[in-house]
């Protein structure tokens, strides 16, 4: 089935049942022509090039096929037949089709998630790593300028023993914070 130099479908039945009930009346044709093929194997083959993810959504929407039927329904004359086919077939590859790329959707969610989230977390521990370490410049800036500033009020205080208690008793640490 199917367009070979583009893309066609091979299909492989495991029993195949016809029936046929044609009426011939003069020149008058009628009837029907009935096909089922049970358990089937619906295989897609392509002479161009299909990206690995339109491989397996046509895989998976094939997958799934069990059973195909086909009607034909015959009218018109001898030398001008009609005729109408009717098959499951179409339904049956556009249904496994739309799930099989809602599958395929929902695995490239994921896929971006994880590779989101990887990212996140890189970037997060690049942005803590720079916290800390400017957060280690910071307190030892502000450890210098404790001990510059007890140096400060102790030669202020010289022999002033109210300025000296004062100092004693002063928790820079949490002046500082």
């Amino acid at each position: 089935m199917g367009n070979r130099k583009k893309l066609s479908l091979n299909v492989s039945a495991g029993h195949t049942e016809w029936v046929a009930d044609i009426t011939l009346t003069g020149e008058d044709i009628s009837g029907q022509v009935t096909l089922k093929q049970s358990p089937v194997a619906v295989v897609a083959h392509s002479k161009q090039e299909i990206q690995d993810e339109m491989k397996r959504v046509l895989e998976r929407s094939l997958a799934n096929i069990e059973e195909i039927s086909a009607t034909v329904n015959l009218s018109g004359s001898l030398q001008k037949p009609g005729w109408k086919l009717e098959s499951n077939l179409g339904d049956q590859i556009a249904s496994g089709f739309n799930t099989a790329l809602s599958q395929e959707i929902e695995l490239k969610k994921q896929q971006l998630a994880q590779r989101l989230e990887l990212e996140f977390a890189k970037k997060t521990s690049g942005l803590q790593n720079m916290m800390q370490s400017q957060f280690g410049e910071i307190l030892s800036q502000l450890n210098l300028n404790e001990e510059y500033a007890r140096k400060q009020i102790d030669r202020l205080a010289g022999s002033n023993p109210q300025i000296k208690r004062v100092s004693r008793e002063l928790d820079f640490k949490k002046i500082l914070r």
